[in-house]
């Protein structure tokens, strides 16, 4: 099976030789390149760069994983394809940026399942990076390197990790039990003290019972906040439709995490219709909140004030993952789309959001009428994954209030979004864009000092 997997990526190299050739470069060849294929040329690079760095960080770890070496050298293949194309065309051969982002993916992995895992993840994320930039390659060497590519991730290259991962699962423990001694023989002398049974493993802590709760739509945000402070409670589930008259405020810091999601197989939604121009949660507003998640939610019809759905002040370890927000806007009068968000958080100098992470939103912002995620301030916040559409202002983060350090910034997708020119702005941050891509949206401004690291991967 892996020398059909092998000879078919081979295949595939060689068919891209024969296209890019070997022949010198010529000034026609310069000028028929243009200007969106050239970066979608480096855009791609960036992408193998990423991919054959984090795999051999990860078979360094795990040399029993033969699939990441083997698919490493197919990426240095390609890489070495890349190159000959850029130099087809005179452009400069760009410099590996994706070393550091390569090192953090590989010393995030801590098993050989979840090794599988990301690099299987790794290859869906650059089949549909694929298709985005094969919308912009209009040159036709440039067009068979995207298609293959996309066709090497979703064919040989996943086919040898879930491979990998077969065997993995296959060899996963059925724990051999103890071989059972044969009973040796002990002349009954000292009885052999009763060989200690081998001791039972101390029953594994029953992943002490998870103890689900449910809210419905029809008890009160009291009886919410009460679910979230019980520390006995590990999940609370949601089910329907919850509208509230105003704000809840979270300060709660718990011991021990707790998520808020949907019920198996529900859509759970929040309606801003009686809210005003509030926002639905204030998350350590009047007091400290952390160890929190909450995912999976829809937001609908909120008209805003000066603030965010979610606002987050005094807080650490919140999670919010894959959030929707819809026919929501600013209210037009006392706030302006720039004055309302998706996720807003703020900071001072004395208090600074901390551990907070907001992963694949889908944002609309009703013809630009309010803005996604506002950053003033804090200490490692995480945005991958977004989707943006007719927003105001994308991503607006600085250090205005508070200081903004080790802010991530990875895989958005920005449609029609933007003040008079400018979709994402950046201040005086410090951290990483990576594998944004605009359509039809103003510019990307990363200004101050420090400034956030370009991670390579973007198409603006």
């Amino acid at each position: 099976m892996r020398k059909i997997i092998t000879t078919i990526i081979t295949t595939l190299l060689c068919l891209m030789l024969c296209l890019t050739g070997t022949s010198l470069p010529t000034t026609s060849a310069a000028t028929r390149i243009t200007a969106s294929s050239r970066t979608v040329l480096t855009s791609c690079l960036q992408r193998e760069y990423l991919m054959h760095d984090t795999y051999q960080n990860i078979f360094k770890k795990y040399p029993a994983l033969t699939a990441f070496s083997m698919v490493a050298t197919d990426d240095a293949r390609m890489i070495t394809t890349l190159k000959k194309l850029c130099a087809k065309y005179r452009i400069s051969v760009p410099t590996d940026t994706q070393v550091s982002v390569a090192n953090t993916t590989a010393n995030k992995v801590t098993t050989i399942s979840n090794a599988v895992a990301v690099a299987i993840s790794l290859e869906r994320s650059t089949a549909t990076l694929m298709t985005k930039l094969s919308q912009s390659a209009n040159n036709r060497d440039v067009g068979a390197a995207v298609t293959v590519i996309k066709t090497a991730s979703l064919g040989p290259h996943m086919a040898k990790f879930a491979a990998e991962q077969a065997t993995v699962f296959a060899s996963a423990p059925t724990p051999a039990p103890t071989p059972a001694r044969t009973p040796a023989r002990t002349p009954a002398r000292t009885p052999a003290p009763t060989p200690a049974p081998t001791p039972a493993p101390t029953p594994a802590p029953t992943t002490p019972t998870r103890r689900i709760v449910s809210f419905t739509s029809g008890q009160t945000a009291t009886t919410f906040l009460a679910l979230l402070a019980d520390e006995t409670v590990d999940v609370i589930e949601l089910n329907g439709t919850y509208s509230f008259t105003a704000p809840i405020y979270i300060d709660i810091e718990r011991t021990r995490p707790v998520v808020v999601r949907p019920a198996a197989g529900a859509t759970v939604v929040f309606s801003g219709a009686h809210l005003g121009g509030s926002g639905q949660f204030e998350i350590g507003d009047h007091g400290t909140a952390g160890n929190i998640t909450m995912q999976g939610l829809i937001f609908d019809g909120y008209t805003l004030g000066k603030i965010g759905i979610f606002h987050i002040f005094n807080a650490h370890d919140i999670t919010l993952n894959d959030m929707v927000v819809r026919n929501s806007r600013a209210n037009g009068t006392s706030a302006l789309p720039y004055h309302s968000w998706a996720v807003y958080i703020t900071s001072t100098s004395a208090v600074i959001p901390t551990n907070i992470s907001v992963n694949r939103w889908t944002v609309d912002g009703s013809a630009r009428g309010m803005s996604a995620l506002q950053v003033y301030g804090g200490s490692h916040i995480t945005a991958t994954g977004w989707s943006v559409a007719n927003v105001y202002y994308a991503v607006y983060a600085c250090s205005d209030r508070g200081p903004l350090t080790n802010f991530i910034l990875d895989g958005w997708t920005v449609t029609n979004a933007g003040s008079s020119s400018t979709s994402l702005y950046f201040n005086a941050a410090s951290g990483r864009y990576s594998n944004i891509h605009t359509t039809g949206s103003g510019v990307l401004v990363n200004l101050g000092t420090p400034k956030l690291t370009d991670g390579g991967g973007n198409f603006l």
